[in-house]
């Protein structure tokens, strides 16, 4: 049976002026390693994130499936 949880991470959104315009504004998810995303203003990069983190937690859990299933293997 699979459950769902709920978490909270905290998300950081910077401004550069220096980049292009489709990218001035980097959002990223520090606690998840490589998660971060870039947009031309803070409200698509916040969209952007929401769903970047939710692919990462996703593949996250499917790796998490596949290693516990090969464990027997492994042993």
């Amino acid at each position: 049976m699979k459950r769902k949880v709920a978490y909270t991470f905290k998300i950081e959104i910077e401004r550069n002026d220096e980049e292009e315009e489709g990218r001035r504004y980097q959002a990223s998810c520090g606690r998840l390693t490589g998660c971060r995303v870039y947009a031309g203003s803070e409200e698509k990069a916040l969209g952007k994130i929401k769903k970047a983190i939710d692919i990462w937690l996703d593949l996250a859990d499917h790796q998490l499936m596949d290693d516990t299933e090969n464990i027997e293997e492994r042993i």
